[in-house]
């Protein structure tokens, strides 16, 4: 996902800083207004809950996104979150998924996975 604030002269360098200072600006505001924690154990990543959290707060994500990222890029990102949303859910059950569920399932990952793809050109 190319950041809006590169151009053609600005290489890589350019590119790896707009990346790491938005990672951490995503971090803040994760902790702040998603109420995620990285855990210490897992070399400051999160796991379990706050990784459920993290879906349940894509809107911050998106909005984070906003004017950082070309609206082109913009787009399928909300909707891969849109529908991980729905994945992630189904993921997180103990019990066995009925038939319809099981299809809007696949139908919901293959979706989502074509919308991330289109998200990044170069892949």
């Amino acid at each position: 996902m190319g950041m809006v604030c590169r151009n053609a002269s600005d290489g890589a360098s350019a590119g790896r800083k707009a990346g790491a200072n938005f990672s951490l600006e995503l971090v803040r505001l994760l902790h702040k207004k998603g109420r995620v924690r990285p855990t210490p154990y897992h070399g400051g990543l999160s796991i379990g809950r706050d990784c459920h959290t993290i879906g349940d707060s894509c809107a911050i994500v998106c909005a984070a996104l906003k004017g950082k990222v070309s609206q082109t890029h913009l787009a399928p990102q909300k909707l891969a979150w849109s529908l991980w949303n729905g994945v992630g859910k189904t993921l997180y059950w103990a019990a066995v998924a009925p038939t319809d569920e099981v299809a809007r399932f696949r139908s919901d990952t293959a979706a989502m996975v074509i919308s991330l793809i289109s998200s990044f050109p170069s892949l």
